[in-house]
């Protein structure tokens, strides 16, 4: 009879790795399902945007429209990266009808900041907010002079182009948001244009950027 407590000792040690095993059966469930939860949440780090942006600009001292557009990857609520493009809407006569007509177009790389961008716990951090935001353009471009009466081209240059831009935000819609936005146009290397050069190219611009996403 006195060994008794000790085969109730063993009983029980021999029951804790079994219950330790029914334990991690009824958790194992529960973990996946969470892992499988989080998976989605990694996945919508990196989202896609597209951007219409009309700008009225100065080029060769005359105010021009120009039309732009982006595509975009957001990867977190403060940076977003992508391509973006601008060219004028009509050529530009540089002095009166019968003088050349310039036609400018530029693209390259954008990268923007929103310094205070902030995640917020349990919602989708890419739901627009009013919201100010940086952005730089890098990349290159091209102008032409061409002749009023003809369109024949009179001469063609390449050139780099820097533009930093600040942007102010608001929401239309759950996918959709509408900036007021302001440039600054830096151009360099222009040589190969009768009577135009690079400060000619460069200049501010005052616009609106219209963004959909995510996707």
């Amino acid at each position: 009879m006195a060994r008794l407590p000790r085969a109730r000792e063993e009983l029980t040690l021999r029951r804790v790795p079994s219950l330790a095993i029914l334990g991690l059966l009824i958790l194992a469930p529960a973990v996946l399902a969470a892992q499988e939860a989080a998976a989605p949440s990694r996945a919508r780090r990196v989202h896609g945007y597209v951007e219409a942006s009309p700008r009225l600009t100065r080029l060769h001292g005359e105010t021009a429209l120009l039309m732009g557009g982006a595509a975009l990857l957001g990867f977190s609520p403060r940076w977003v990266f992508g391509g973006a493009g601008f060219a004028l809407l009509d050529e530009l006569s540089l002095d009166d009808a019968s003088s050349p007509s310039l036609e400018v177009g530029y693209g390259g790389i954008t990268v923007e900041w929103s310094p205070w961008a902030v995640s917020r716990a349990g919602a989708d951090t890419t739901r627009y907010s009013r919201n100010l935001a940086f952005g730089l353009l890098a990349g290159a471009g091209n102008a032409e002079l061409r002749d009023a009466a003809l369109g024949t081209r009179l001469g063609s240059d390449n050139f780099a182009v820097v533009e930093p831009t600040m942007r102010l935000s608001v929401p239309l819609a759950t996918r959709a948001a509408v900036s007021v936005a302001a440039a600054y146009r830096l151009v360099f290397s222009v040589e190969d244009l009768d009577g135009v050069g690079a400060d000619d190219l460069r200049g501010p611009g005052l616009g609106l950027q219209v963004r959909l996403g995510p996707f």
